[in-house]
């Protein structure tokens, strides 16, 4: 297997799953010492013109953003200092007006044209100005966005996670690993779970004080009956999912279904940070400690401060220790405790006691969870106020014959309940077609001082008939030994006809109380052919007369090797009352010329419910018209008909490169976008651009630009407003005296349509002392002014410098550092 390995060293999980199996490990991926990147810029500008206050503005750094005066940088380099350490520094005066944890590059926002094979990728994420990392083997310190997370499996109860801009060091050998943090930050976590209603999106999401790039996104699929969480897959942000494309909201790669395969709901969870306008900054700290007492024994201790003031949501603390066993057998033992204190200083503890072991012919686990009335854990094992014993043994006592024994108890303090339940279960195969089953279940049931308690035998049978190896019957029957407990008995049939279809029927029935059926099942999966797959299940519960229904079918065809057709359809139904109808509808493509020179995408989804529509479309293209001309365009269109509003967005994006390999001197780029967004009141903006720059000769280059928007603005009660400002810029660049000096001319021009104008001009002699070195003196000159857009005028004499550094500054680092 040929590995690519990530952008960024550290552990990573790498999954290999077949016919056979799966099977984890985890790799740690250490710094490709290899590689020395020293990309960067330095420069700035100084008003000659005697007004000293509007240099550098107090505790600013970076107002070269803001005003044609201030000191700018910007700074990348990677590669090894002294011996094998590896250094990351990422250096960026521009602060993003939203803070971004983990920033990369936005596929919404910026895309590339120039068809050059380039590939993206994201290093070195901080929302702040400055990354820097220093990596020595699987050792490292950093300074960025972290990732506050256990490190140890075993850390459970615990298992407290954030996300935040601060510092981190992490320091491992074969034995010990040590990580502190550190951050000051003023964010809180917010949970919220959506229901999949099968489709790509727009999900809507209440993101009031959002911090972009701290969100945890995962599908979960709960038990339909107990709402346990059966199974969370994580996604991956810019490949899977686009957070907050439209205001609000979540847009999936793929339709999110509404049920899977079982019939277990499927819904959508986002953890994110929030940090409110105004709110308190406080200290996030803490660390962990890990130690290998032998090769097979380990402890380790995890803590974590939120000491945000005394009554905020924010103020957690966490304190947990562990230690891990692994005996000769191959069996794990883990003991874990810990302490938490919530927002109102609240401290509590709990503890934690498992074992586990699994052989080809046995399988035993065991665990125990006690956990006080005041602990709060987010995102940890087990609910405050809780005790709970879970035990399980299997083994194989023959070829033919087997034993299963499970015991569960749960104490709730919190709402005065108790439950056990204990079974004992002995199968054997009593022919080639037919297995048996016997054993015993006691359950006891407490809940606010009434108690219920019975024991029952259990009779269960596995049957595949002679003439019908596709075909499985299921019989189980538990009958009441004692107490007032109803006979249950639970049938199923499963039939296979041929390949790939697969017919099953369910019912659980009681004997001996007011209702005979309390659940049935029904139902049929079916695959047509190596694309078409689907499915229909009708489910009736407990305490209910009405019956649900959900259907599904699923297109995923290749249509050549580069065409991929996809469509999803799925109806959910109550048959009894008509009441909680969705029917999800989508449909996509994907493709990819022959020759690799483009590639495309459509997507167009809908839904139908009780309380309205929505419907969301997609289109993408991107490709090289010729050797010298590249273009990528993408559209997108959301449409909210519920609860009787009519909510429309749309945007699209369409850019060009024109670079033309036989004359490298003209370079043009050019981009038009358009968005609208209607609700109660609508906003309509259009934007473009074009770029040009033409060196005539090896000393002579010319520029031009050419910009505008156009903005509309319209009001529920029928007024609207309109503005557009357009700017026209030109200018030229003469090289002589060997390149050492240099002669610049600008001119530019501001209008909008309210009449206002504005003219510049500007002229520049610059002198480059050495390579990579710019100092230069000029003169600017305005008239007329354009309404707000006072940050654009600078008259008068200024001083400019520039310095570039690239990786020819390595020798000097080098000696700087004496390596």
């Amino acid at each position: 297997i040929n590995l690519i390995p990530p952008q960024a060293s550290g552990p990573d999980l790498i999954t290999v799953r077949s016919s056979f199996g799966e099977a984890e490990a985890t790799l740690t991926f250490t710094p490709d010492l290899n590689e020395r990147v020293l990309i960067g810029v330095i420069e700035g500008a100084v008003s000659l013109s005697g007004d000293a206050g509007n240099v550098l503005e107090q505790d600013r750094f970076s107002s070269f953003e803001d005003t044609t005066t201030g000191v700018r940088g910007e700074l990348y380099l990677k590669g090894v200092i002294r011996g094998d350490a590896l250094l990351t520094l990422r250096y960026s005066s521009d602060r993003d007006t939203e803070d971004r944890l983990f920033r990369d590059i936005r596929g919404e926002e910026y895309y590339p044209v120039y068809g050059d094979n380039s590939e993206r990728g994201a290093d070195a994420q901080s929302s702040s100005n400055l990354f820097v990392k220093v990596e020595k083997g699987r050792s490292y310190m950093l300074y960025g966005d972290i990732a506050i997370e256990p490190e140890a499996s075993a850390l459970k109860l615990g298992g407290l996670q954030r996300v935040a801009t601060g510092a981190k060091g992490h320091w491992e050998n074969d034995r010990v690993s040590v990580t502190v943090f550190a951050a000051r930050t003023a964010q809180e976590q917010q949970v919220q779970e959506i229901r999949g209603r099968g489709v790509s999106g727009p999900y809507d999401l209440d993101l009031g004080g959002y911090v972009q790039g701290s969100e945890r996104v995962e599908i979960l699929v709960r038990d339909e009956d107990g709402g346990d969480i059966l199974s969370a897959t994580p996604l991956l942000r810019g490949t899977d999912y686009l957070l907050d494309f439209f205001r609000n909201t979540i847009t999936f790669d793929s339709p999110v279904r509404q049920f899977d395969l079982d019939g277990n709901p499927v819904s959508i969870r986002v953890t994110y940070e929030v940090e409110a306008e105004g709110a308190e900054a406080y200290w996030l700290y803490g660390g962990e400690v890990n130690y290998a007492l032998s090769e097979r024994t380990s402890i380790g201790a995890r803590a974590v401060h939120a000491d945000a003031p005394l009554g905020n949501t924010a103020r957690q603390r966490m304190h947990s220790a562990y230690l891990q066993h692994e005996d000769r057998q191959g069996g794990v033992w883990e003991a874990e405790v810990a302490r938490s204190e919530n927002a109102m200083g609240e401290k509590d503890t709990a503890a934690r006691l498992s074992y586990e072991l699994k052989t080809e012919t046995r399988h035993f686990a065991f665990e125990a969870i006690h956990t006080g009335r005041d602990f709060y854990a987010q995102g940890g094992l087990a609910r405050a106020g809780t005790s709970q014993v879970r035990l399980s043994y299997g083994a194989e006592i023959d070829q033919r014959s087997d034993i299963a024994f499970g015991a569960e108890y749960t104490r709730d303090r919190i709402n005065n309940r108790e439950q056990l339940t204990v079974d004992a279960i002995y199968s054997r195969r009593l022919s080639k077609t037919l297995r048996g089953g016997i054993g015993l279940e006691y359950r006891y049931d407490r809940n606010d001082g009434t108690n219920e308690s019975d024991t029952a035998l259990i009779l269960g049978a596995h049957w595949t008939p002679a003439g019908g190896p596709g075909t499985v019957i299921e019989a189980k029957l538990r009958a009441p030994l004692n107490g007032d407990t109803p006979t249950e008995l639970t049938l199923g049939l499963y039939d296979e006809p041929k390949n790939g279809w697969r017919v099953y029927n369910e019912i659980e029935l009681q004997f001996g109380s007011d209702e005979l059926v309390t659940r049935a099942a029904y139902g049929f999966t079916y695959t047509l052919n190596e694309w078409v797959t689907g499915r229909t299940e009708m489910t009736k519960a407990s305490g209910t007369s009405n019956t649900n229904m959900v259907q599904g079918l699923s297109v995923d065809w290749d249509l050549n090797q580069s065409t991929n057709l996809r469509a999803d359809l799925e109806h959910a139904r109550n048959l009894d009352t008509e009441e909680g109808e969705l029917t999800s509808f989508a449909i996509g493509t994907s493709w990819e010329s022959a020759d690799g020179d483009w590639v495309g995408d459509a997507e167009l989804e809908t839904t139908w419910e009780d309380v309205g529509k929505t419907h969301y479309a997609s289109i993408g293209i991107a490709g090289n018209v010729t050797p010298d001309l590249t273009i990528l365009a993408r559209s997108r269109a959301a449409l909210d008909r519920r609860n009787g509003e009519n909510f429309r967005q749309m945007r699209t994006r369409i850019g060009a490169a024109y670079r033309p390999k036989d004359n490298a001197r003209l370079d043009v780029l050019a981009w038009y976008e358009h968005r609208l967004e209607e609700k109660h009141s609508s906003t309509e903006t259009h934007m473009w651009s074009i770029d040009a720059n033409y060196e005539l000769d090896a000393d002579l280059r010319i520029n031009g630009k050419y910009a505008g928007q156009y903005q509309k603005v319209g009001t529920a009660a029928g007024t609207s407003s309109n503005a557009t400002t357009q700017l026209v810029q030109g200018g030229l660049n003469y090289e002589f005296g060997n390149d050492r000096f240099q002669l610049g001319l600008n001119a530019t021009h501001l209008w909008d349509s309210e009449g206002n104008s504005s003219n510049g001009i500007g002229a520049e002699f610059g002198f480059t002392p050495r390579e990579g070195v710019l100092l230069a003196l000029g003169y600017n000159k305005a008239r007329g002014r354009v309404a707000g857009q006072s940050s654009l005028y600078d008259e008068g004499f200024y001083f400019r410098f520039n310095l570039l550094l690239d990786n020819s500054l390595w020798t000097q680092f080098d000696q700087f550092l004496g390596s």
